[in-house]
């Protein structure tokens, strides 16, 4: 059975603390369904946007991870995935 969401996770942000089923790791920022079509291109945005706070004050790398529902990493098959990613100072 297909995972029913994909969680993206970042190696800088302190991100969500997960829902009443489970705990999150605690750098996830947001999930989406996994509800698209073998081969449909996505756009995924999260609703409602929610700020995070950054971890680190100074970094070199930021990495995304996509994990599904066991936490197993997800390579949606080799294709291509770009991402954005909005750091401010308050």
């Amino acid at each position: 059975m297909p995972s029913q969401k994909i969680y993206v996770s970042c190696n800088i942000c302190k991100g969500s603390l997960g829902n009443r089923d489970k705990n999150l790791r605690g750098n996830t920022l947001f999930s989406f369904p996994n509800n698209k079509r073998f081969g449909d291109p996505f756009s995924q945005t999260p609703n409602p946007w929610r700020p995070r706070e950054v971890l680190l004050k100074k970094f070199d790398t930021v990495s995304l991870q996509f994990t599904d529902d066991d936490g197993k990493p997800v390579n949606f098959l080799g294709a291509q995935v770009t991402g954005e990613l909005y750091i401010y100072q308050v």
